[in-house]
Order: C-alpha cells, then structure tokens, then sequence
C-alpha cells in the first residue's frame, strides 16, 4: 500500500524556490548592469547558501549531507541499474547527492569572486579594495565564466528532473508539497524532520549579520 511520506521539510522546499528566483533576478540584473539590485540580490543567496551548508549539518535527515553523499562506487552502481528497477531513494539518490554538492560549490564561488570583482568603471565588489585592480579583473573573468558553468548545471538538472518524470518518478511535487508517495518497506527507516522554522531563526540571524557586514555601508554609498 503506497503513503504519502514527508521527505522534504520547509526550509529545504522554500530554500529551492528562493534559489531560482535569485538565479533569475542574478541573471537578468547582471545583463541590465543593475548593479545595486544584482549585490543586493546576492548577499539574500549569501544568507540562503550558509543556511542550507547549517542545515546540511543539524537539519532533517533528508537535508543532512550525511544522508545523500555516497562513494563514487555507489553512484556508479546506481546508474548501472535498471531506471525501472531502481529502489526508491527517501531524498536525493547517490548521483542527485553529488549534483547538490557541485550545485552549491559553484554558488559559493560565484558569490565568493562576486565580493571581489570589478565592472572597471563605477561599481566593484564590496571587498575589490583588498586586491590589486588587475587581480579583481582576473575574478571578475573567473565570476562571469562560472556564472556560465552554473547555468549549464541548471540545464542538466532541469533534464534529469524531466527524465525521471519521462520515467514515473515526479520529482517536481514533492519539492511543492514536501510530500512523496511510495510504498514503504523495510528498507526505508522512518524519517526525522525538523521545523523549517529553525532554519527560518537561523536564516534571520545570518541575514542580519550579512547586513550589518556589507549592506549597511552599501546602503549608505547608494543613497
């Protein structure tokens, strides 16, 4: 008998869908040259990224990267598999783990080099005066390439999603509704979820740092 079982908490659905948005609004601020929009856009990725990395660590099982990181023998095992065959993995399977891992490595570097780049005219990143000049032009080549890069990885998971679809496995719902519906065996061991509300708490916390850090003295100079 299949049940519908809670494998995605809040925080994970919501941090998801905040991610796409601010992929496009990086995206489309970025080739309008809204500078001022594109930093301040960032620094709400900045809060999500070091949330979701907290939340990787104390989060719900399904959130925890102990859950989802498997050796490369794994992953190869699971592709070796019959797509019809395959047992349904509570979460992300062994090779949907790596693509959270590089996911989130190349946010992170994009953010990291965004602190430091340059337009070579009127705006730089909020530590560009840390570096020499033809430094911050070094990774502000590396920030629009990555950018590239990320945006390949996006396509890849948006095919797989629609492969897995093509193959009766929505992967789209559960990440709306938080919910799965599959039919339990002994192989799947009931799930911990935690509230979203903590990470909501810890997300605050983080933000508010990061404006304190860097938008306040953005905010001051803008206006």
């Amino acid at each position: 008998m299949k049940k519908n079982i809670l494998i995605w908490d809040g925080f994970i659905r919501s941090f998801h869908w905040l991610v796409v948005f601010c992929f496009a609004g990086l995206w489309y601020t970025g080739k309008q040259s809204l500078f001022n929009w594109h930093f301040l856009i960032a620094f709400l990725l900045m809060s999500l990224i070091i949330t979701r990395l907290i939340w990787g660590f104390i989060g719900s099982d399904t959130a925890k990267f102990s859950h989802f990181i498997s050796s490369p023998g794994k992953v190869f095992k699971y592709f070796k598999k019959d797509t019809k065959r395959k047992k349904i993995i509570l979460g992300h399977n062994p090779a949907g783990g790596y693509m959270v891992i590089a996911m989130l490595a190349i946010i992170i570097l994009q953010l990291v080099t965004g602190l430091f780049s340059t337009d070579d005219t009127f705006t730089d990143g909020p530590l560009q005066y840390l570096i020499g000049h033809d430094l911050s032009l070094f990774i502000t080549k590396v920030h629009s390439i990555n950018f590239d890069v990320l945006l390949f990885f996006i396509a890849v998971h948006i095919f797989a999603v629609m492969i897995y679809q093509i193959n009766k496995h929505n992967l789209l719902m559960p990440m709306l509704t938080g919910k799965q519906r599959i039919e339990l065996n002994d192989d799947h061991k009931k799930l911990r979820m935690k509230s979203g509300l903590i990470a909501l708490f810890i997300l605050c916390v983080i933000a508010v740092g990061i404006y304190f850090v860097f938008v306040k003295e953005l905010l001051a100079y803008w206006l």
